[in-house]
């Protein structure tokens, strides 16, 4: 685990912040862990929706984007996904308590746009739940 206040880089708050852990972050990686609440967003029913996946590689990539710009500037960064490239999900729903493991890496960097790949896998199975293709715009 990194020893780094997620505050610090990500402006999620409440229920929307997803990330429990910061696994592993540098410039060519980010792994973060997460576990299924029924806080979060898109609960129903005793289990959450997958599509909150995406928002959870979203997150991951602000946390290795926004690693890098506190260890540059002293500031973190925010960032936006301004499009899905491609999402591939295997699970129709995710059950309370799960750990997910988040891993995200740049696939392409241009000044302030980049494309991430990641997935997420169900840390005690290492089922691969899904694979993700964001586009991230970071301001300067």
């Amino acid at each position: 685990m990194i020893d780094v206040d997620i505050e610090k880089i990500l402006p999620h708050r409440d229920r929307m912040k997803l990330i429990d852990e910061i696994l592993e972050v540098d410039d060519k990686k980010a792994v973060t862990s997460s576990t299924v609440a029924g806080t979060w967003p898109l609960f129903e029913n005793n289990a959450v929706n997958p599509i909150i996946l995406i928002e959870l590689l979203a997150q991951t990539t602000g946390i290795g984007v926004g690693h890098k710009r506190l260890l540059e500037t002293g500031r973190g960064v925010y960032g936006w996904i301004v499009g899905i490239k491609h999402a591939d999900f295997s699970v129709k729903e995710l059950k309370l308590g799960t750990r997910l493991i988040n891993r995200v890496e740049p696939m392409y960097e241009h000044e302030s746009y980049a494309v991430f790949k990641g997935t997420v896998e169900d840390a005690s199975t290492n089922e691969m739940l899904c694979n993700v293709e964001l586009q991230v715009y970071s301001p300067e």
